[in-house]
Protein backbone atom coordinates (compact mmCIF):
# COMPACT_ATOMS: atom_id res chain seq x y z
CA UNK A 1 0.00 0.00 0.00
CA UNK A 2 1.05 3.31 -0.86
CA UNK A 3 1.78 6.15 2.05
CA UNK A 4 0.78 9.83 1.28
CA UNK A 5 2.64 12.44 1.53
CA UNK A 6 2.16 13.19 5.21
CA UNK A 7 2.88 9.61 6.27
CA UNK A 8 6.27 9.86 4.10
CA UNK A 9 7.17 12.74 5.82
CA UNK A 10 6.37 11.31 9.16
CA UNK A 11 8.61 7.82 7.63
CA UNK A 12 11.39 11.11 7.03
CA UNK A 13 11.54 12.10 10.06
CA UNK A 14 11.52 9.04 11.65
CA UNK A 15 14.75 7.83 9.82
CA UNK A 16 16.63 10.82 10.14
CA UNK A 17 19.92 9.92 11.37
CA UNK A 18 20.59 13.81 12.93
CA UNK A 19 17.51 12.83 15.50
CA UNK A 20 19.32 9.52 16.93
CA UNK A 21 16.02 7.94 17.28
CA UNK A 22 15.61 4.22 18.43
CA UNK A 23 15.61 1.40 15.54
CA UNK A 24 11.87 0.51 15.28
CA UNK A 25 10.75 -2.70 13.88
CA UNK A 26 8.60 -2.45 10.92
CA UNK A 27 5.55 -3.24 13.11
CA UNK A 28 6.73 -0.91 15.53
CA UNK A 29 7.06 1.66 13.02
CA UNK A 30 3.63 1.28 11.16
CA UNK A 31 2.54 1.91 14.66
CA UNK A 32 4.20 5.11 15.31
CA UNK A 33 2.95 6.45 12.37
CA UNK A 34 -0.66 5.79 13.12
CA UNK A 35 -0.13 7.63 16.34
CA UNK A 36 1.59 10.41 14.13
CA UNK A 37 -1.54 10.95 11.89
CA UNK A 38 -3.62 10.45 14.82
CA UNK A 39 -1.80 13.36 16.73
CA UNK A 40 -1.95 15.38 13.28
CA UNK A 41 -5.70 14.69 12.65
CA UNK A 42 -6.54 15.94 16.02
CA UNK A 43 -3.81 18.88 16.01
CA UNK A 44 -5.63 19.71 12.38
CA UNK A 45 -9.39 19.52 14.16
CA UNK A 46 -8.60 21.67 17.04
CA UNK A 47 -6.34 24.30 15.88
CA UNK A 48 -9.10 25.62 13.70
CA UNK A 49 -10.80 27.14 16.39
CA UNK A 50 -8.14 26.86 19.70
CA UNK A 51 -5.31 28.39 17.39
CA UNK A 52 -2.51 25.72 19.02
CA UNK A 53 0.01 27.00 16.66
CA UNK A 54 0.55 29.21 13.50
CA UNK A 55 0.85 26.55 11.00
CA UNK A 56 -1.82 25.42 9.19
CA UNK A 57 -0.36 23.03 7.10
CA UNK A 58 0.35 18.98 7.97
CA UNK A 59 3.64 19.44 6.31
CA UNK A 60 4.39 22.53 7.82
CA UNK A 61 4.26 21.20 11.39
CA UNK A 62 5.52 17.81 10.65
CA UNK A 63 9.10 20.09 9.95
CA UNK A 64 8.75 23.00 12.57
CA UNK A 65 7.39 21.14 15.60
CA UNK A 66 7.42 17.47 15.59
CA UNK A 67 10.78 17.03 14.11
CA UNK A 68 12.03 20.15 16.33
CA UNK A 69 10.42 18.18 19.06
CA UNK A 70 12.14 14.84 18.37
CA UNK A 71 15.58 16.78 18.81
CA UNK A 72 15.60 16.15 22.62
CA UNK A 73 14.87 12.68 22.35
CA UNK A 74 18.73 11.85 22.99
CA UNK A 75 18.36 13.80 25.87
CA UNK A 76 16.46 11.76 27.37
CA UNK A 77 17.11 9.30 29.81
CA UNK A 78 14.24 6.28 29.60
CA UNK A 79 14.52 5.58 34.04
CA UNK A 80 13.49 9.05 34.12
CA UNK A 81 10.43 11.17 33.27
CA UNK A 82 9.92 14.20 31.21
CA UNK A 83 7.95 17.62 32.33
CA UNK A 84 6.81 19.91 29.60
CA UNK A 85 6.13 22.72 31.23
CA UNK A 86 3.59 25.03 28.76
CA UNK A 87 2.63 22.43 26.86
CA UNK A 88 -0.08 24.28 24.81
CA UNK A 89 -0.47 21.58 21.63
CA UNK A 90 1.76 19.20 23.37
CA UNK A 91 5.00 19.85 22.34
CA UNK A 92 7.63 18.63 22.54
CA UNK A 93 6.04 15.85 25.48
CA UNK A 94 3.45 14.38 22.91
CA UNK A 95 5.92 13.21 19.93
CA UNK A 96 8.65 12.22 22.14
CA UNK A 97 6.04 9.78 23.47
CA UNK A 98 4.90 8.62 20.50
CA UNK A 99 8.86 7.18 20.01
CA UNK A 100 9.32 6.59 23.43
CA UNK A 101 5.75 5.14 24.85
CA UNK A 102 7.42 3.38 28.04
CA UNK A 103 8.60 7.42 28.76
CA UNK A 104 6.40 8.74 31.65
CA UNK A 105 5.17 12.16 30.97
CA UNK A 106 3.81 15.10 32.46
CA UNK A 107 2.17 18.01 30.48
CA UNK A 108 1.00 20.86 32.19
CA UNK A 109 -0.67 23.85 30.44
CA UNK A 110 -2.26 26.60 32.29
CA UNK A 111 -5.61 27.25 29.50
CA UNK A 112 -7.74 25.18 29.80
CA UNK A 113 -8.55 24.79 26.27
CA UNK A 114 -5.26 23.92 25.45
CA UNK A 115 -5.36 21.34 28.39
CA UNK A 116 -7.81 19.79 27.36
CA UNK A 117 -7.38 19.37 23.74
CA UNK A 118 -3.79 17.56 25.63
CA UNK A 119 -6.76 15.53 27.73
CA UNK A 120 -8.14 14.57 23.95
CA UNK A 121 -4.84 13.46 22.41
CA UNK A 122 -3.90 11.52 25.62
CA UNK A 123 -7.21 9.75 25.60
CA UNK A 124 -7.58 9.14 21.71
CA UNK A 125 -3.88 7.51 21.22
CA UNK A 126 -4.83 5.60 24.21
CA UNK A 127 -1.32 6.60 26.09
CA UNK A 128 -0.24 5.41 29.31
CA UNK A 129 2.10 6.78 31.93
CA UNK A 130 1.35 10.33 30.93
CA UNK A 131 -0.49 13.11 32.78
CA UNK A 132 -1.99 16.44 31.83
CA UNK A 133 -2.48 19.19 34.45
CA UNK A 134 -4.43 22.45 33.88
CA UNK A 135 -2.59 24.55 36.24
CA UNK A 136 -0.07 27.50 35.96
CA UNK A 137 3.47 25.56 36.91
CA UNK A 138 3.98 27.99 40.21
CA UNK A 139 0.88 26.13 41.69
Amino acid sequence: MEQNPIENKIQEILHDTRLELPAFSPTEERAVIHRFRQYLDLWAKWNEKTNLTAETSPIDFLRNHIFVSLQFVRAVKSQFGIADIGSGAGLPGIPIKIVLPELFCYLVESRRKRANFLKTVVRELECENIQVENERVEE
